[in-house]
């Protein structure tokens, strides 16, 4: 069964200061550095990720999508808030989806629950996407013992063993 995030992508921006930088980064690198880290977490997790951008103060705006392997990216159209997709998202999902909604606005969260599915608050997407991250490193670098005989062996048969071996090395 496929899971779902469903992210409203600039009340995420609004709630994470580091992809804001307090003001001083450009709502373009903010908004890549969200896509950037929900990309990495599809690519990690298996989930299938969203992320909803608001165009709707836009004159002339007509939405848009981007596609990658793991990060589906929509812009509203003038007109449409990101709450009115995201909504129109979560109740088409098929039934029995176990699917979640990042967003910090308190009715998005209610109507998700009403749905079956999940919220999860700025903070707690944050921590999920450092969670997988780790996950991920702690896989890659594990240590893996020099041979599957290595990490079986009895300490004092491996002295009496590596004894044997200093023994054989000294000339004769």
């Amino acid at each position: 069964m496929t899971t779902w995030l469903i992210v409203d992508g600039y009340n995420m921006i609004g709630q994470w200061p580091a992809l804001s930088g307090d003001g001083t980064r450009s709502l373009e690198e903010a908004r890549d550095d969200l896509n950037a880290r929900l990309d990495e977490y599809g690519a990690l997790s298996g989930w299938r990720v969203l992320v909803v951008y608001d165009g709707y103060r836009v004159k002339g705006n007509a939405g848009s999508t981007r596609r990658f392997p793991y990060l589906e990216i929509i812009y509203t159209p003038e007109g449409v808030t990101a709450d009115m997709v995201i909504e129109r998202l979560a109740a088409q999902l098929p039934k029995r989806s176990h699917f979640y909604v990042a967003s910090g606005d308190r009715l998005i969260q209610e109507t998700v629950l009403s749905l079956g599915g999940l919220r999860m608050t700025g903070p707690e997407l944050r921590q999920t996407l450092a969670d997988a991250r780790v996950k991920a490193h702690r896989l890659i670098h594990k240590e893996v013992p020099r041979s599957t005989l290595d990490g079986r062996i009895d300490p004092e048969v491996r002295s009496q063993l590596e004894k044997l071996i200093k023994e054989d090395d000294r000339p004769s």
